[in-house]
């Protein structure tokens, strides 16, 4: 597989990986079916656009009807940052399909309901995601200078991309074939996205009462919506006079991958990525103020310091996880784990700052890995449920339901593929708002009490699009795409592997040593 040079801002090489080079080798080595996740090339995609066009029928893609896209692959894009070379960080930017091998928990539903549509979850990610290109921190340009290195290298990204959505010839079998690359997204965890997307409305912006504004598919936040508490933002998306773009200039991967497409669809390019908006944002949330709650509402013995109260809280989680026979990371519950240094701070389950009466205070390493914030919320429903009767709390009673209305909303979408059964998706679309209220719920008791816990983030209103992006699929009485399909965590091992292999480089020929070594180990996993 060739290596391209890039020429950035017109006095710097770098190395690239073009999405059509490695169309053409996948070609070569019979592996077009990679695209599809094992299944027919043609008949499987006529079928996923046949599908697509009742969720976007004006889609480009679409413009020459189904038929003409029998050769058209869906993809998403991705990009975030890793730690490589000295640790430091390094951006990687990739490409996947859509259509995969599989949901890791192996959907045991009636396949027929999915039209063979499988999530591109399982399977080895040196096959199932391509890597673009990486560059390390120190190349990116200067702050001042807007990282200029980077941004040029994201406008190759979308002119390579651009190029692939034309198609490149390949020989398929018998016949020759033109292929066509069709960007329906970019996913990346929120900083990324605003980096990468050049984003003006994020979580950034958050002001009292209103600012820029939080969300780049509504106006939330703004002079426009200055309460996004309730409803009134949903007046402010689509074919509404208040949405304008969230950019003040078009950037490249809307203006040469989403032509054709009004403000708001060119916006909503950018998916909202689940994982890091659950496991590692609302839920994690959940997890940390419940796990500090038990402790609180004296569900364990008060004697003891914090610590060793909460080593009584990990020896339980422990054996819960060893009986239900789920993985867990962590190797103790402590307080800089929970992010819970004072009594005064909010409690929580993911990377990010102490809170203090709403300001940063600190910094911190909580527990790193998503999939253990969904085994705590399995313990916390297990161990209240356990626990609570009649006459108990109302406050604890409200956790549960909280706990369990997330288990149940990221359980039925784990157990689907690609495509949701009306059934599922409704069930969905109701544990999501049960999580919202009881939560909001939560957070309300615990400032009544002058407690710190709960505490209410913007992701929570990203989490409320999701739901809304589903119920309106169900109105529309037809497909309804699976949100999984633009979680991230599968794209976050990527990354890893990427980054750690450029560890081992030199830092004169880091982009283009790492090129090499990932596409040795693709040929092992291929």
């Amino acid at each position: 597989m060739p290596l391209t040079t890039k020429k950035l801002c017109g006095d710097r090489d770098h190395q690239v990986i073009s999405p059509v080079d490695y169309v053409r080798e996948l070609a070569a080595n019979n592996k077009l079916e990679n695209l599809t996740g094992g299944e027919p090339l043609k008949s499987t995609l006529r079928d996923f656009w046949e599908r697509f066009q009742y969720l976007r029928p004006d889609h480009p893609a679409l413009a020459h009807g189904v038929e003409a896209c029998a050769c058209s692959v869906p993809i998403l894009l991705f990009g975030d940052e890793g730690r490589a070379l000295k640790k430091q960080a390094a951006m990687v930017l990739g490409w996947e399909p859509m259509l995969g091998f599989g949901c890791m928990t192996h959907c045991t539903d009636d396949p027929e309901s999915h039209h063979g549509h499988k999530l591109n979850f399982d399977g080895s990610t040196y096959k199932t995601r391509m890597l673009y290109t990486i560059m390390h921190k120190k190349t990116y340009g200067s702050k001042k200078s807007g990282n200029k290195y980077l941004m040029s290298l994201v406008d190759c990204w979308a002119s390579d991309h651009a190029e692939a959505m034309q198609g490149v010839v390949v020989q398929h079998g018998p016949e020759t074939i033109r292929v066509h690359l069709i960007p329906v997204g970019i996913k990346c965890d929120w900083p990324a996205l605003v980096k990468l997307g050049q984003i003006k409305r994020s979580f950034y912006c958050d002001a009292v009462p209103h600012g820029k504004g939080i969300c780049h598919l509504c106006m939330a936040n703004t002079a426009a919506c200055p309460d996004y508490s309730g409803d009134g933002w949903k007046e402010t998306m689509q074919h509404s006079e208040a949405f304008t773009a969230p950019w003040d200039a078009v950037p490249a991967l809307v203006s040469q991958l989403c032509p054709g497409l009004d403000e708001w669809q060119q916006a909503a390019f950018y998916r909202l990525d689940l994982f890091h908006i659950c496991h590692k944002g609302v839920m994690a949330e959940l997890a940390g103020s419940g796990l500090v709650t038990l402790l609180h509402m004296r569900l364990y013995p008060a004697r003891g310091s914090f610590e060793d109260r909460l080593g009584l809280v990990y020896e339980d989680l422990k054996s819960f996880a060893k009986s239900e026979k789920l993985t867990l990371h962590m190797s103790g519950l402590t307080r800089t784990l929970v992010r819970f240094p004072e009594n005064d701070t909010y409690p929580s389950g993911y990377l990010g700052a102490w809170l203090k009466h709403g300001q940063q205070f600190s910094s911190c390493m909580t527990w790193f890995k998503g999939a253990d914030t969904t085994v705590v919320l399995k313990f916390l429903a297990s161990f209240l449920q356990a626990n609570l009767g009649p006459d108990s709390d109302d406050y604890l009673k409200c956790l549960l339901q909280c706990c369990q209305a997330g288990n149940k909303f990221l359980s039925i979408l784990y157990h689907n593929e690609l495509w949701l059964p009306s059934a599922a998706a409704r069930k969905v679309v109701k544990h999501g708002n049960m999580f919202v209220y009881t939560y909001k719920r939560l957070a309300s008791m615990a400032y009544a009490r002058a407690m710190t816990r709960y505490l209410l983030i913007p992701k929570h209103h990203l989490f409320k699009h999701i739901v809304l992006t589903l119920e309106e699929q169900l109105k529309q009485k037809g497909p309804i795409l699976n949100p999984l399909c633009d979680s991230c965590q599968m794209c976050e091992d990527f990354i890893n592997k990427i980054s750690t292999l450029g560890r081992s480089v030199s830092q004169q020929k880091f982009c283009e040593a790492t090129l090499l070594q990932y596409m040795l180990c693709v040929q092992r996993n291929w």
